[in-house]
């Protein structure tokens, strides 16, 4: 946005591996903007290696983030931004025990199908009902070989980073200028989490 917007990007001593060769990396994230149009964030952000993959840290809650208001008090209130980093081994362990869930779940066609209907509803005709134009971008990145690690493959995990690359690489949006960290795509995500761990769409 002719750098109305800034963002740092630091990475912290911390990571776990989902299944061998599959590395997901710790972040904190500082975003801001020159003209007042976004507060201060401040938030965790894991990151998937293999593919650079943004995971949403809203899953975890709003412990992880902090957002500063655009005031003269506002380098005070930076020093609330500290117990973010206390907070970040724990939401770590809290995102593996997420990982271990979503790698126990089991992707069917069918539920694949269902899935996608709900993270993406689509306007369909009662006679023709053509096919969710999101299923097969989805089901071609869902087989990709960096989602088809020993121990991944057709599973939760697989169809999360299928969601995940997705949205950061590939879909089309007029909220594209956040969807990695803020705004829809995070809020996909999310979504995209809860249908995996309560299994629903089957």
């Amino acid at each position: 946005k002719g750098g109305r917007v800034v963002w740092l990007l630091a990475k912290l001593d911390a990571s776990f591996y989902a299944v061998p060769d599959d590395r997901v990396d710790s972040y904190i994230l500082l975003a801001s903007s020159h003209d007042g149009t976004m507060h201060v964030t401040i938030k965790h952000t894991p990151i998937r290696v293999v593919c650079w993959n943004t995971l949403s840290a809203a899953l975890i809650g709003r412990e992880t983030s902090v957002r500063i208001k655009h005031t003269r008090y506002a380098q005070n209130e930076l020093k609330a931004a500290h117990k973010l980093m206390g907070l970040t081994t724990k939401s770590m362990e809290q995102m593996h025990e997420l990982v271990d869930v979503l790698l126990s779940r089991n992707v069917s066609v069918g539920f694949m199908r269902t899935f996608v209907e709900k993270l993406f509803p689509s306007v369909r005709n009662r006679e023709k009902r053509p096919k969710n134009k999101h299923l097969e971008p989805l089901e071609m990145l869902f087989v990709n070989e960096t989602n088809s690690f020993p121990g991944m493959q057709r599973t939760g995990w697989a169809l999360y980073n299928a969601v995940t690359e997705y949205i950061d690489h590939s879909w089309s949006t007029k909220d594209a200028t956040y969807r990695s960290w803020f705004g829809t795509g995070e809020d996909l995500r999310t979504k995209a989490i809860q249908l995996l761990v309560n299994q629903t769409g089957e």
